[in-house]
């Protein structure tokens, strides 16, 4: 919640994002929710998915979802 107590406007928001390349499915149901102004570390073991995730999130690849809302991918348009 900010001060005013409205909730933070979602500068990324994905819901039940799936990221394939042909049959290969990288990124199988992802969910993430981030804020104006937040700062957020993407972090796992090699190979799990995280440069495929922000590529998606910039608009560099393509992906599946029912909601997918970034302005990062919004600028690039």
């Amino acid at each position: 919640m900010r001060d005013n107590g409205r909730p933070p406007t979602l500068a990324v928001d994905l819901r039940e994002v799936m990221i394939r390349f042909g049959a290969f499915i990288a990124v199988k149901s992802m969910n993430l929710q981030v804020g104006e102004a937040e700062f957020v570390a993407v972090v796992g073991p090699t190979g799990c998915g995280k440069s495929t995730i922000l590529n998606t999130v910039t608009g560099l690849f393509k992906h599946s979802s029912e909601t997918f809302r970034s302005s990062a991918s919004r600028s690039r348009d």
